[in-house]
């Protein structure tokens, strides 16, 4: 009788043991996700917010002529950057957050590498 008593309890701690290293490593790739999910809402908002310092940069340096043709389109004669046009990769807060999220980029790629270890 003892013999059986001790192999349900080598069992029990065997399983238990099991069980809370499958829970911790749930527990790790749970963060991960969650940290991928963080990195890529504030890659949305940076994205946003560059979209938004870009459009007021051209807006303020704009000096085409109405009706000249949708922005982006290239005219006969014309090269794709209209010299009146403002230089974006020369804009401080542009450079900025042109960094910001060149950061948050290799931070995502760096956290997804860790989570597909853990799969």
């Amino acid at each position: 009788m003892a013999l059986l008593w001790n192999d349900v309890k080598n069992w029990l701690t065997d399983a238990t043991k099991s069980a809370i290293k499958d829970a911790e490593d749930l527990t790790r790739k749970g963060k991960l996700k969650f940290e991928m999910l963080n990195l890529n809402r504030k890659l949305e908002k940076t994205f946003a917010e560059l979209g938004g310092v870009v459009y007021h940069v051209l807006e303020s340096g704009k000096s085409r002529p109405k009706g000249s043709g949708r922005p982006g389109r290239s005219e006969p004669g014309r090269t794709r950057q209209d010299k009146s046009q403002p230089d974006l990769s020369q804009h401080a807060e542009i450079r900025l957050l042109a960094g910001r999220i060149r950061r948050l980029e290799a931070r995502l790629r760096a956290t997804r590498r860790q989570w597909k270890k853990k799969r």
